[in-house]
């Protein structure tokens, strides 16, 4: 993971969505906007795009959580959760 610096306001709306993590919640979830603490570089057209990548791909979310949670210090919780 790194860090890069924005040049926009947080809330500018994309095209496309993406699969974003906030690892304060522990919860994933699927957005039109960037900038999260993890996104995947995927990008969809629809939500519903976005949504079957995430359900055929649970296991790659899955092992990135542990990834990002043991990185930070926190004990990996390998319970997958998506906002809707």
């Amino acid at each position: 993971m790194s860090y890069i610096e924005v040049n926009e306001p947080f809330n500018t709306k994309y095209d496309t969505y993406i699969i974003g993590y906030c690892v304060d919640t522990n919860e994933w979830f699927i957005t039109d906007e960037r900038h999260w603490f993890f996104q995947f570089d995927e990008e969809f057209d629809t939500y519903e795009n976005a949504y079957q990548w995430f359900v055929d791909n649970v296991q790659i979310i899955s092992d990135k959580q542990v990834e990002i949670l043991t990185s930070c210090g926190q004990k990996p919780i390998k319970q997958v959760v998506l906002l809707d």
